[in-house]
């Protein structure tokens, strides 16, 4: 459980050290920039900052510390706690309230403050998809060998799903364990790779921010599918007669709201498109779904397979 809930306080960082600063002519008025993604624990987490317009810089901001946070489930009102500043670029502040959450509850984050536009926004908690089985099979490619973590599940046909993977490594030797998130090759997986020849041509790649590969249901839908996740496959260390190198692999499989899955994709989609950074194509705002400022408010739940051992 640490590993899921640190993993997405981190996200909610790093997006906190992303806000968007706006640029738009004649707006001058800062708008709440809100962060929450409710799935794992007891505790939601609410990040509050502000947007900076560069057209009309204040001599002094106003503070988002004061601001009345309110969080419901299921229509259950909660007032939010003040924790205190978060140690980011642009600075923010974090809110708590220990309530837990499960899946298809219906979570409401309201944020009101004398001195901006109040602030709502709404997500339903999805369900925990199982991870029906999981093998690793080593191959060669252009040159270059890899191996393959097959994960195999079943996609519910009456819903639209959203999904991301992540692909935990530990590396065991003697009494040290090293842990790291893999770089997933994503070029022979169709489900998880949307960039054609075309698209290259454009400038697009195809990178996943944060290592979080988010894929939706719409190729899949009411079927039992097979994920494959190929990394590069390296070679053992030195070893001592009779010492034992162990090389294994944990999936954690996360289902998302449609909330949480756009905004992921949308800075994917900014941060993928080379050519916009240059000027020469459009580059779209990341999603929200905060009505009156910025920001999201997503859910989630996520499910870890048990490890699986490299045997070759």
């Amino acid at each position: 459980m640490r590993i899921y809930v640190g993993a997405f306080v981190t996200l909610l960082l790093l997006w906190a050290c992303s806000s968007e600063i706006e640029i738009k002519t004649g707006y001058a008025q800062p708008k709440l920039v809100v962060y929450c993604f409710p799935g794992e624990g007891d505790t939601l987490f609410i990040s509050l900052s502000q947007t900076v317009p560069l057209n009309k810089l204040p001599e002094s901001q106003p503070s988002v510390d004061s601001s009345l946070v309110r969080c419901s489930v299921n229509g259950h009102q909660e007032k939010a706690f003040y924790k205190g500043k978060q140690e980011t670029q642009i600075p923010s502040s974090l809110f708590y309230v220990v309530y837990p959450t499960k899946e298809g509850d219906v979570v409401e984050v309201n944020v009101s403050n004398p001195d901006f536009e109040p602030v709502k926004a709404v997500t339903v908690v999805p369900n925990p998809c199982p991870i029906l089985g999981m093998g690793i099979q080593s191959g060669v490619g252009h040159g270059n060998s890899y191996r393959q973590i097959q994960v195999r599940l079943f996609d519910e046909v009456a819903t639209d799903d959203y999904y991301a993977v992540k692909l935990l490594r530990q590396d065991i030797y003697k009494n040290d364990t090293a842990s790291r998130f893999e770089v997933i090759d994503v070029d022979k997986e169709p489900i998880l790779n949307w960039v054609t020849d075309v698209d290259r041509i454009f400038g697009y790649t195809n990178d996943f921010f944060n290592g979080l590969y988010v894929f939706h249901d719409k190729d899949v839908q009411g079927k039992m599918f097979t994920l494959r996740l190929n990394v590069p496959r390296s070679g053992l260390p030195e070893m001592e007669e009779n010492e034992r190198y162990v090389i294994r692999y944990r999936v954690l499989l996360y289902h998302l709201s449609e909330e949480y899955y756009r905004f992921y994709k949308s800075v994917n989609d900014k941060s993928n498109n080379d050519m916009g950074g240059y000027g020469l194509s459009f580059i779209n705002m990341n999603y929200t779904n905060v009505m009156g400022g910025f920001g999201v408010v997503g859910a989630y739940r996520v499910v870890g397979s048990d490890w699986c051992e490299v045997t070759e």
